[in-house]
Formats: C-alpha cells, structure tokens, sequence
C-alpha cells in the first residue's frame, strides 16, 4: 500500500487525485429472504467468486499473437466461445447475436470464425440444411460452436464444411409443395345442412 512506503518514493499525486477501492471487488453484503424476513449476509468480493469466470491457456494466447490471421480478434471470439461453451457445453448462437455480444462487425466476425474453423480450433454445427437469403424465421436455426483445446490446433489452415446455399425459388418451391401436402393432409369438413326452421331466431 502507498500509506507503507516512504513518501520520497512516491510520484507527486495533484491534490484533486482521487484512489476508489472497488468495495464490492473485495466484500460485499447480499440480500435474501429466509422466511419471510429480509436477511442480510456477508460474502467475499467478486475477486474471490470464479463460479462464472473460465480460463484460457496462455499457449493459446501467443498462438493466436504469432499468427496473423489471428491476432487480437481470434484470441477475443475464440475466449468468448469457450466462455460459452464452458457454461453450455457447445454454445448455440446466430450470427447476429454473436456479434452483438462481441461488438465484432458481423463481416468482421465471419471472417475470424473462417480462420478459426480452418486452424481448428473450434469445430461447428449446421442446425439447418441450406442458407437462403430471406429464409422464413421458423426455419432458421443457429449453428453450434464447440471449442477445442490447444493440441488440436493446426499449423496451417485446412479447409472445412461450409453450408450449402439455395437458391430463393427453389426454397419458396419447396415450401409450396410443404404447404399444399398439408392442406390435403387435413380432413374436409362435411357443410352442416340445418333447415331454417330450427334455427331459435
């Protein structure tokens, strides 16, 4: 602490210079109901709860920084993913809400998840069959990312499964024929033929 060293050993500190100790870093006090009654309870900082933090080996942080496709933005997306993974054991997310979570531009973002596929170090699912620009919402389904571990990682890129593209007329072709096998499928339903006569108005 600086209050422990001599003052000569000190830079000068201007006079409006403020130090805030993070309180809740080192204790904090959290609130909860036992029956009934709210009760008050003393528990160490967040520096000391790792219950929803994960680690990265440092062997895969100076792999992403010696190899330029992946520098700072591969080591970021691939910690994010293993985060997420880590807490959902594969981690389902569209590109959109990817991005969104990482602040990586949705270009941007696809381009490092290619170089991270192509140095294996994350593998992927397709929960879908094809990609078809304006593509229904029911019919959209994110793909599954699953991260793996540094002694899976590869010298050189290699090439991956990428999704198959449709063409918007046959989709649209494809639902139609969906959508008219489901009409035949239901029952007809038989007119009622009720005499006017028995009708109550």
């Amino acid at each position: 602490m600086a209050s422990e060293l001599d003052k000569d050993l000190l830079p000068p500190i201007p006079k409006m210079f403020f130090l805030k100790r993070p309180m809740k870093a080192f204790e904090r006090t959290m609130l909860h109901i036992e029956d009934g009654v709210a009760v008050e309870q003393d528990m160490l900082g967040t520096f000391f709860d790792v219950s929803n933090t994960h680690s990265v080996d440092f062997d895969i942080f100076t792999y992403c920084m010696a190899n330029k496709d992946l520098g700072v933005v591969g080591f970021y997306l691939y910690s994010w993913l293993k985060h997420k993974n880590d807490l959902f054991d594969g981690y389902d997310v569209p590109l959109s809400s990817l991005s969104a979570e990482t602040g990586i531009a949705r270009r941007t973002l696809i381009k490092y998840l290619d170089f991270l596929k192509g140095y294996n170090m994350i593998e992927h699912q397709f929960n879908q069959e094809y990609f078809v620009v304006g593509m229904f919402d029911k019919d959209r389904k994110a793909t599954t990312y699953y991260t793996n571990g540094y002694s899976s990682f590869l010298d050189k890129p290699v090439p991956f499964e990428k999704m198959e593209v449709m063409k918007r007329e046959e989709y649209l072709a494809i639902k139609k024929q969906e959508r008219e096998a489901f009409e035949k499928s239901i029952p007809s339903i038989p007119m009622a033929d009720i005499d006017i006569a028995q009708l109550p108005y």
